[in-house]
């Protein structure tokens, strides 16, 4: 009777282990407010990029214009003086 007590202890450990064993991988809930948070933050990054490269270009397209095509007016209509 003791072996029978033992063998029925014994599998009980190993059904009690292998419950324990068992692993159940659950996904992270979604936080609306991190989300919402991180979402502004792209926005007015992307806006803040856009107002900087367009101050850029406004900034620095005369200067590339006149390196690319010289000071001059080279070719176009030619003006009247009057």
């Amino acid at each position: 009777m003791a072996d029978s007590q033992e063998n029925k202890q014994k599998e009980q450990n190993d059904v009690s282990e292998k419950n324990f064993m068992i692993e159940k991988i659950k996904e992270r809930p979604v936080n609306k407010k991190k989300l919402l948070r991180r979402t502004l933050i792209t926005v007015s990054m992307a806006v803040i990029f856009g107002l900087v490269a367009c101050f850029t270009f406004l900034v620095l397209e005369p200067v590339i214009s006149n390196w690319l095509y010289g000071r001059g007016t080279t070719g176009g209509i030619p003006r009247r003086s009057g």
